[in-house]
């Protein structure tokens, strides 16, 4: 039972979009992002400023295509799409990238 009345509200978290912190049973399990895989996000990145390529970036079940135009530090990755003049996407919260 107490099990459940855990997953359900870790559901109800993950959903409504508060911090993703799991517990397992007494240990804080955070999913933290490795310096060579932000580095390879970062290098996607700039490859598509340069190049002036569409890259479609996956943040939690959403998709947004955009065309790099700045990169903020290591932090933030500013680009534009067809529907926004400007989009900030937070690289900690990038789950996966794809470009031609």
């Amino acid at each position: 039972m107490h099990r459940m009345i855990l997953t359900v509200a870790l559901a109800w978290m993950v959903s409504f979009g508060a911090p993703q912190i799991v517990y397992s049973m007494d240990k804080k399990c955070v999913s933290t992002m490795s310096k060579e895989v932000k580095d390879k996000i970062i290098a996607m990145a700039e490859k598509s400023k340069k190049d002036k390529k569409g890259l479609t970036i996956y943040l939690s079940g959403q998709s947004v295509a955009v065309v790099v135009t700045e990169l903020i530090g290591t932090e933030l990755i500013v680009g534009k799409n067809r529907e926004y003049d400007q989009v900030m996407i937070r690289v900690d919260q990038i789950s996966g990238l794809a470009m031609n």
